[in-house]
């Protein structure tokens, strides 16, 4: 079984996994989206760290010890994060991510009907 680590691609230990996973994600994937500062919406973020824990408990089988532990690792994570976020995030932060990437967008469209 596979764990909740940094890659989820250690495909040698795991062949299957994206047979059965459909969305694969992992911290190194975030990482590396953090430091191109990809992520302009904290929604974005969150729903990435949210299917590196629904890839875990997906993947890994509630029958054995190891795959229950991964599991509750798992929806650890999730429940941290969303304490973390409620804890420290500004109201407003969010809200104002959002209308700034709607206003990104907006300006690239009118770019586009420009030309």
């Amino acid at each position: 079984s596979s764990g909740i680590n940094a890659e989820y691609g250690n495909l040698e230990e795991v062949p299957d996994y994206l047979e059965v996973v459909t969305d694969p994600m992992d911290l190194e994937l975030i990482r590396e989206k953090i430091d191109n500062m990809e992520y302009d919406t904290v929604s974005a973020f969150v729903k990435d760290v949210e299917t590196i824990a629904e890839n875990a408990i997906e993947y890994n089988p509630p029958d054995d010890h190891t795959g229950r532990q991964i599991r509750h690792r798992a929806s650890e994570m999730k429940d941290y994060l969303h304490s973390l976020l409620d804890a420290e995030l500004d109201d407003d932060f969010a809200k104002l991510c959002e209308d700034m990437r709607d206003a990104r967008a907006a300006r690239g469209r009118q770019k586009d009907e420009e030309l």
